[in-house]
């Protein structure tokens, strides 16, 4: 059964179908094989077959045929991309302890590709187990899977690798192509994966039409030792002080969606919009004109791309004339995507006094870029930011939830980069507003105008069809819970209007989130996968809001709450097991704001299953 609220699933997630072969057990969902378990115990995150093109951008395998029997179950399917045509199939079989992986993948036309073929992700919960590696010649080196997120990879040269997670002893055995592993987490991604072909050969490889590549893996696993106890449905909600963090500024992303109808007034509460230019589409006057119009006075965080010094010449001279509005400035090169100390310093001289902004350096990119640069960043004493973009490598929902983990993992790691440095985190978007590995070059649109929109609204899959659901905004305020902290300044959260807009869900949570800014912080952990809270304390008590992204219902004990409000904007639903007393109820995809006494210090939260919920089929 999904654990995820139904908005945010793909049609491959609802459509999920449990499979049984022998002691194994998985998830499949469309050609992804998911949640790989022995004995109901979890070793891998999932196995798929992957093909990226020179951009590295992945088609959607369509699945064409499928096979299930109590020992073996085979996926074939057909994807293609702008050109990338290719065929694939996936057999696994399953005997005792052992789960053997066959991949096969052919090219219907020729085709330029940075990775064709298998990719296993281990579960982010890993970290610290203590990995061996063997080479391709026989030779083995051991360590320890990183709990700080590595920038590059923690392996290579992987013939075999044998790791224990959780009560388990894991060994995989590859053929057909060498393989190295790399963090994932740097994308907020709850994986280690393990992939083909090595980072240091050239790419992309150049495949003719007709070529088939075969790899396989073999997985053993074996217990030694209890398994990892089963997650929590109760929890009592501790409501301490942060030491010295108080509640971020908020801001949104000016739209960059085509001209045409858009809310006259500022459509959230949002304090600041940050606007992106490129001085080298003509179109960025009016973009940065939009921006302010829309901002109606609000002060704004003017993000630049430049490729040289000579670029920054005209944007900063319009943003000078904004005078006090200009409220931040980042700059960043087109090249590698970083702010660096120098190129700082000539905006700042450029200005020459007449406005003076807060400089933002660090990248505009992922925080892979800030964890890969932090040296190159050492000489610059301003702030730092990066954004977030949970589905870069995984559109599913559950990796949207389950990237809430990471994004508090993220956070530590950029703050310690930052090393007292102010940290600006944004904008986090549901997709990806730009790819920052592409090979190829952009080619600039030639319009001076935003008729047809600019920057993300030209991005291939820029757009989710999940933005603007009640489940999407609630995902916001948790995503705001899981980046707040000491030394966070402000975090900025999609854009304002238009098809990658917040919607009038996530125009309420923006509200909630503004008026909390400069609030002092609480730290309400949960406990409670899934759940997420932001606490600020307030003059009369507190306040609290939780956002639940299960599938079940959570119910809040209203012994200490004054007030409550859902972010659906229903009623609150007072309920609870007979014999328990009324609790309120906060379905899934929903939130809640509420408003505690002075004299509260826990908050008692259960997950109770939903209505109308239906388990999965049976392979």
């Amino acid at each position: 059964m999904p654990s995820i609220p139904d908005d945010l699933l793909t049609p491959a997630e609802a459509g999920e179908r449990a499979v049984t072969l022998g002691r194994w057990s998985l998830l499949l969902r469309g050609d992804h094989l998911d949640e790989i378990a022995v004995d109901g115990r979890r070793v891998l995150r999932g196995i798929r077959v992957v093909v990226r093109d020179a951009d590295w951008r992945t088609p959607q395998a369509e699945v064409s045929r499928l096979e299930v029997s109590d020992e073996a179950l085979t996926v074939a399917g057909t994807g293609s991309l702008d050109g990338l045509r290719y065929a694939m199939t996936l057999r696994v079989t399953a005997e005792g302890g052992v789960l053997t992986a066959e991949a096969e993948v052919e090219l219907l036309d020729d085709a330029d590709c940075n990775r064709a073929g298998l990719i296993v992700l281990l579960p982010a919960d890993a970290s610290g187990a203590p990995f061996r590696v063997t080479d391709q010649r026989g030779a083995s080196v051991e360590g320890w899977l990183p709990e700080r997120v590595a920038p590059h990879q923690p392996a290579v040269d992987i013939a075999r690798l044998r790791w224990e997670p959780a009560g388990l002893e894991a060994e995989l055995a590859f053929s057909g192509e060498v393989f190295e592993m790399e963090d994932q987490r740097n994308w907020t991604d709850a994986s280690f994966k393990v992939y083909s072909t090595p980072l240091r050969l050239p790419f992309p490889v150049h495949h003719p039409r007709g070529r088939r590549l075969r790899q396989s893996l073999r997985l053993t696993a074996a217990h030694r030792g209890a398994a990892a106890p089963a997650p929590p449905t109760s929890a009592v909600l501790g409501l301490e002080r942060s030491r010295d963090g108080r509640a971020p500024e908020i801001g949104v992303l000016a739209s960059t969606a085509p001209d045409g109808p858009h809310p006259e007034a500022p459509a959230s509460a949002a304090g600041v919009v940050l606007v992106e230019i490129d001085p080298r589409e003509p179109q960025w006057r009016a973009a940065l004109d939009r921006a302010v119009e829309d901002a109606a006075g609000r002060p704004i965080d003017l993000r630049l791309t430049v490729g040289d010094d000579g670029e920054l010449i005209e944007p900063l001279r319009a943003a000078a004339a904004l005078g006090g509005q200009l409220h931040r400035l980042g700059v960043f090169r087109r090249d590698g995507l970083l702010g660096s100390a120098a190129l700082l310093r000539s905006a700042e001289r450029m200005l020459d006094g007449t406005a003076a902004p807060e400089l933002v350096g660090g990248t505009r990119a992922h925080f892979t870029e800030l964890n890969r640069g932090a040296q190159a960043l050492s000489d610059w004493p301003g702030a730092l930011g990066f954004s977030i973009t949970p589905t870069m490598h995984d559109l599913a929902g559950h990796q949207l939830v389950e990237s809430l983990a990471l994004q508090r993992t993220v956070r530590d790691g950029a703050l310690a980069i930052a090393d007292g440095r102010r940290l600006h985190v944004g904008p986090v978007t549901l997709r990806a507003r730009l790819n920052a590995v592409a090979t190829t070059g952009t080619i600039p649109s030639g319009r001076s105008d935003t008729a047809e929109g600019y920057g993300p609204e030209h991005v291939p899959g820029s757009t989710d069809g999940r933005q603007g659901t009640l489940a999407a905004a609630s995902w916001l305020l948790a995503s705001a819970a899981q980046l707040s902290g000491a030394g966070v300044a402000s975090i900025t959260l999609g854009e304002e209007w238009g098809p990658r807009g917040l919607g009038p869900a996530g125009t309420r949570a923006i509200e909630w989130l503004s008026r909390a800014s400069g609030r002092p912080l609480l730290e309400p952990a949960t406990g409670l996968p899934g759940v997420f809270a932001f606490g600020t304390v307030t003059a009369d008590g507190a306040e609290l809001v939780v956002s639940n992204l299960t599938a079940d219902t959570l119910l809040v004990d209203p012994g200490a709450v004054a007030g409550c409000e859902l972010l659906s904007g229903r009623p609150a639903d007072v309920r609870g097991p007979e014999g328990d007393g009324d609790r309120i109820g906060i379905a899934p995809g929903d939130a809640a704001r509420l408003l505690l006494d002075a004299a509260a210090l826990t908050l008692r939260l259960d997950l109770v299953p939903s209505a109308g919920r239906t388990g999965v089929r049976r392979g």
